[in-house]
């Protein structure tokens, strides 16, 4: 995916990366890069829900879906006969951001899109 093609530029040097299925990445004036949990929706309201509650360094969120931190399980459900495959991660990495500096990205990020005709939904 061309990231230029889906970037949001500001003013002072930050940036939003609408990033492939959902998600967004921003980045600070000060290059300190984090990662937002979204999805594109189709409706008259918005273009992207964002979920305020999910929002982390960037770097946490590739350590957490890196193929390393993946594991593949099977169960085997004896009464119906059907066997189900699931993934899960091994580790949580939890960024532990302030509500205040959430707040502050989250604003930012509200101001960016609006600036750029990008409408969105925070949950």
């Amino acid at each position: 995916m061309d990231k230029e093609k889906y970037t949001v530029r500001g003013e002072n040097g930050e940036f939003l990366a609408l990033l492939r299925r959902g998600g967004i990445e921003y980045v600070t004036s000060t290059g300190i890069s984090y990662y937002i949990d979204s999805e594109m929706v189709s409706s008259d309201e918005c273009d992207f829900v964002i979920y305020s509650s999910y929002i982390k360094l960037y770097q946490d969120y590739k350590k957490e879906k890196s193929l390393d931190n993946i594991e593949y399980f099977e169960k085997f459900d004896d009464k119906t006969g059907i066997g189900k495959g699931y993934i899960r991660y091994k580790k949580r990495f939890d960024s532990h951001i302030s509500r205040k500096e959430k707040d502050y990205i989250l604003k930012r990020v509200k101001q960016m899109c609006t600036k750029a005709g990008i409408k969105i939904c925070i949950v």
